[in-house]
């Protein structure tokens, strides 16, 4: 019946606006202009402080002898009296300036830099550098107005950047930006304000921004030396669980207990995290990885390590120092058929340097074999990301997503000799 009162009232709604426009009272100018594209806003939480210490790595100008602009006369200004060519000592100079020109715009934009040493003969790493961006300036045009000094400057250039995470050796930005100036003091003047604007104009880009943000990914030493609290379980050990471990952020709620595994060759799959000192339920294919970390939707990054597998299932371990963040769990196997739940998942999304949280309502198939084994699948697509959490309609996990279906929590306890204890 709502729906039925909504379209009356839109179709309603219609006819008085087009009765409107017959009578002469909407006049629709077609000269009118487009709508101003909606700005995109800077990532949740961007802060160039926390972002890793970047370095200007260089700045490459035309080469010597390229023609970089011109004198300009005549009653328009608008008549080349001659040309002015990029020179060996201007090519020098103007490197080292806009490269410190440059870092004076970072700063002011409050990045933590560090400044390269002089060159020498010797390949010297950059100790406690995460970021370097390299500067490639394009169609340089310099121009000189004026019978006789002083002249009026003007300057402006394309410049393409590109920005390299060092930790991984990996290129994560690529990205131009232009930037001019009127009426500078000098052609070095020129040249630095051309740089320093462009610059500016890249730092406040968002795709530049989210790239600086990325969470520094692992290094082996970093799972080498990872604290963890649970000892591995020999064969025949249960691993006991308390209900009070659970640890559900309010805000964040079931997503906060949900990450992301990453291992070698593009290997990606959610856990389930349990408890505040680590434990997680994942799909087995884990096990067949000899590194191991997580990554939650906040980007934070842990080692993991694999205590135990069992059928489709596998029983991890988060390095939590902190407390980790989990989702709210119960070993309820009395849904029936038809119920409905929601599955929530993760997955890696730019080259692994953030994550992406999916989910979708779906309906229970329950059933039971001829033994009394129970037996999960949700019904169409899409299917649930492997490893993701499924929950019920309240919000509390009951079971996680496998390749072949899913497995109740209490179940996926039983095969992986997990004892709930009751809270203290």
């Amino acid at each position: 019946m709502k729906g039925r009162t909504a379209r009356g009232a839109l179709g309603a709604a219609a006819a008085a606006l087009a009765a409107s426009c017959a009578a002469g009272a909407v006049k629709i100018n077609p000269n009118a202009p487009a709508p101003a594209a909606r700005q995109e806003a800077p990532p949740a939480g961007y802060s160039p402080r926390s972002a890793g210490v970047i370095t200007l790595l260089s700045v490459d100008l035309p080469e010597a002898g390229t023609t970089i602009g011109g004198h300009y006369a005549g009653v328009q200004y608008d008549r080349l009296r001659s040309n002015i060519q990029m020179s060996d000592g201007a090519r020098q100079r103007w490197t080292r300036a806009t490269r410190a020109a440059g870092d004076s715009v970072l700063v002011t934009q409050g990045f933590r830099i560090q400044i390269p040493g002089p060159p020498s003969s010797d390949a010297e790493p950059l100790r406690g550098v995460r970021f370097g961006l390299a500067a490639t300036v394009h169609h340089l045009e310099l121009k000189t107005i004026g019978y006789v000094e002083p002249y009026e400057i003007e300057g402006r250039a394309r410049v393409d950047w590109e920005l390299l995470d060092l930790s991984s050796g990996a290129s994560v930005f690529e990205g131009t930006t232009s930037g001019s100036i009127r009426g500078a003091d000098s052609l070095d003047a020129a040249m630095n304000t051309v740089l320093a604007t462009a610059l500016a104009r890249l730092t406040g880009q968002p795709a530049f921004q989210r790239a600086i943000m990325a969470p520094r990914p692992l290094y082996a030493q970093d799972l080498l030396l990872a604290e963890f609290v649970h000892p591995v379980p020999r064969a025949d050990d249960t691993v006991a669980l308390s209900v009070a471990a659970q640890n559900l952020n309010a805000e964040t709620g079931i997503l906060g207990g949900i990450v992301v595994l990453h291992g070698s060759r593009g290997f990606s799959a959610s856990a389930v995290v349990l408890s505040r000192d680590g434990l997680a339920l994942a799909p087995a294919d884990v096990a067949r990885q000899r590194w191991v970390w997580s990554r939650n939707f906040e980007g934070r990054t842990r080692a993991a390590r694999v205590l135990r597998t069992s059928g489709e299932v596998a029983l991890i371990e988060l390095s939590c120092v902190e407390a980790c963040e989990t989702v709210m769990w119960e070993p309820d196997t009395s849904l029936a058929d038809k119920a409905r739940v929601v599955w929530v998942g993760g997955q890696g999304i730019m080259r692994n340097a953030s994550m992406g949280m999916l989910y979708s309502w779906k309906s229970l198939r329950v059933r039971r074999d001829g033994e009394g084994t129970l037996s999960w699948r949700t019904r169409g697509r899409p299917v649930p990301l492997n490893g993701s959490g499924v929950a019920r309609a309240d919000g509390v996990v009951v079971g996680i997503a496998t390749r072949t279906g899913v497995v109740p929590i209490g179940q996926a306890f039983e095969q992986l000799k997990v004892a709930v204890v009751p809270s203290p």
